[in-house]
């Protein structure tokens, strides 16, 4: 997966560190996050201008509002050189006579669990600020929300440490996090409207099983989850973990 971020998101993560008692401090954020960044990584990185679709909400005169699409313009941040990363994750560095090299070998295991448990704690930050307003302004106001949103899953795939695997279940036992997260982006409704509530939340349980989270399902149940719980339309967990069946194997 590759999801190319602006400088504002990169500065927002790089002032976020999940083994810290206090994982995320406002206060340190960056004054120029895009200077700053690329002063920090150097020839690593650079900036290109990019255009992306939002949507613009008309409700003049109070009348119903009606979104179009538009096309609007943003600073997009990207690796320079994609050949750092490929060789970072391979076993090059640890084959390297300098022992100082091998400090830079990237362990994916250990560093999805690390970025799953930032991507926790920063929702947890937001859910519990008293900046949330719930609303499109919460986007400026956390940077990094959007991308964690969308994206905070996609590093629960791999083994996981035994602390990441608990804050993941702590997520998923706690309705008021899930639900915050589900307002700004809903995985099998992506794309809903930033900020409504989805057509069918369900329960957990049921994005724990859509989102393939074995292990996360499993302590739900263990827990009093119900395994025959339904939507408004009568889908179960189980018909959920089969649309994710489905999806993989059709062509």
């Amino acid at each position: 997966m590759v999801a190319r971020r602006s400088a504002e998101e990169v500065a927002e993560a790089a002032i976020l560190d999940a083994d810290e008692d206090t994982p995320f401090d406002p206060e340190g954020r960056f004054f120029n996050p895009q200077d700053d960044i690329l002063e920090i990584l150097g020839s690593l990185v650079s900036v290109a201008e990019r255009e992306h679709e939002v949507a613009d909400v008309n409700d003049e005169n109070n009348s119903r509002a009606t979104a179009t699409t538009v096309n609007e313009t943003f600073n997009e941040l990207r690796l320079s050189h994609f050949s750092v990363k490929e060789y970072l994750i391979s076993t090059h560095p640890l084959n390297c006579q300098n022992p100082l090299v091998s400090q830079f070998y990237v362990d994916r295991s250990l560093v999805s669990s690390f970025i799953l448990r930032s991507c926790l704690l920063y929702l947890s930050h937001y859910i519990g600020s008293d900046y949330r307003a719930g609303a499109r302004d919460d986007v400026d106001e956390f940077p990094l929300l959007l991308y964690i949103c969308e994206f905070w899953f996609a590093y629960a795939g791999m083994p996981l440490d035994n602390k990441s695997s608990g804050l993941l279940n702590d997520f998923f036992a706690s309705e008021t996090q899930v639900q915050a997260w589900l307002l700004v982006h809903t995985p099998n409704q992506p794309r809903k409207d930033l900020f409504q509530p989805p057509d069918e939340p369900g329960q957990a349980l049921h994005h724990a099983c859509y989102l393939g989270l074995t292990g996360t399902a499993k302590y739900l149940i263990e827990n009093g989850a119900t395994v025959d719980c339904t939507t408004e339309s009568g889908v179960t967990p189980l018909i959920r973990a089969a649309e994710v069946c489905l999806i993989s194997i059709l062509p």
